[in-house]
């Protein structure tokens, strides 16, 4: 009897990061407005990649639940390496360590979010890592 012949190799993995930002360019202006904070976001990223805070993102911050999630931002950041954690009974999408130590494939997906800013459009005055306060009294906060 002869030997059963070898399995068949697996198909190579695809990489989910160009499908990720069509599916943002797709959302068309909020498209734009969502690849504003993800850029913002990957910078942060890649200026200091050791600092957990810029790593970290709370899903239910203001701009990250109206700019980025309904706009497909979620599988770029998916594609970049975040995973969901809950921290205080909260979500957040958290990069680690050697995701965050990956500039080349940080600086990649600079490079494909870049286009779908618009340049010379003006950017969305927005910092992530700005403490942002609402003041539901109506006054000034």
């Amino acid at each position: 009897p002869s030997a059963p012949p070898p399995p068949a190799p697996s198909p190579p993995l695809r990489d989910p990061l160009p499908d990720a930002v069509a599916g943002v360019a797709a959302a068309g202006p909020a498209g734009r407005d969502c690849a504003v904070v993800l850029l913002k976001y990957v910078e942060a990223v890649l200026r200091q990649p050791s600092l957990p805070r810029v790593r970290a993102i709370r899903a239910g911050n203001a701009a990250f639940a109206g700019r980025v999630a309904p706009a497909g931002g979620v599988a770029v950041l998916s594609a970049l390496g975040f995973h969901e954690e809950r921290r205080g009974g909260e979500p957040w999408l958290v990069l680690c360590d050697a995701g965050a130590r990956d500039a080349a494939r940080l600086t990649r997906a600079l490079d494909m979010l870049r286009p779908l800013a618009a340049p010379g459009a003006p950017a969305p005055a927005f910092d992530p890592f700005a403490t942002h306060r609402v003041d539901l009294r109506g006054g000034p906060a």
